[in-house]
């Protein structure tokens, strides 16, 4: 099926294939693990169910900070309440919950098993950690991401720079765990180490147009 979003073409023949093809969550169960071994569980959606979100993206954001995209795979999550990260063993205040529709979101005071939402400023919650009710009996294991290949040397266009380049390039890390960063201890050099040349401009650009740190 050939579509264009920024066109606008095929986009409702794509959600009809999608609603009669795709199994809807409460079909096809979340894939996890039990509590204290690495035995097969399988996760069903249910509202009923004690509450569990898996985080599977963090957004790197320069005015609402760190926005972590979350699906529900059991529960309901509510806004403005506390919630157990089962992976860190921390607890987090919930904000306002949202729903992301394209760059628009909308606020919501609760989402349910089977749905993706987004909650802003969560203090210590990465991508691939595990939301939920402490009396929860499963986990999920963390997202492989590739590791880097290649690697920069990069330096700061401006002394003024120095200072707040290391601090972007963590928030961008959070975003983007296939890159990595460190200071080259014999030559003194930053590296910035990712996928491929494409890889390291297109994060040389978020630098530059998100944190204003040109390198």
């Amino acid at each position: 099926m050939c579509t264009s979003a920024g066109a606008n073409i095929g986009m409702q023949p794509l959600l009809d294939a999608i609603l009669s093809y795709v199994p809807s969550p409460a079909e096809r169960p979340f894939a996890a693990t039990a509590k204290g071994s690495e035995d097969a569980v399988a996760v069903k959606a249910s509202d009923s169910s004690p509450a569990a979100a898996f985080v599977w993206k963090t957004v790197a954001d320069p005015f609402a900070g760190r926005i972590t995209m979350f699906r529900v795979i059991s529960g309901t999550v509510k806004a403005d309440s506390t919630i157990q990260n089962i992976t860190r063993e921390t607890p987090e205040r919930l904000g306002h919950l949202t729903l992301l529709q394209g760059k628009t979101p909308t606020n919501v005071p609760e989402i349910r098993s089977g749905d993706l939402g987004a909650v802003a400023k969560l203090k210590d919650t990465l991508t691939s950690d595990l939301l939920g009710d402490k009396t929860i009996a499963f986990r999920v294991l963390p997202i492989k991401f590739a590791e880097p290949v290649i690697s920069y040397a990069i330096e700061p266009k401006t002394r003024g720079d120095e200072e707040k380049i290391s601090t972007a390039l963590h928030r961008l890390q959070e975003e983007d765990p296939s890159i990595s960063y460190n200071r080259e201890a014999e030559t003194k050099q930053l590296l910035l180490a990712g996928q491929g040349q494409s890889h390291i401009e297109v994060t040389v650009a978020k630098l530059k147009r998100r944190f204003g740190v040109e390198v």
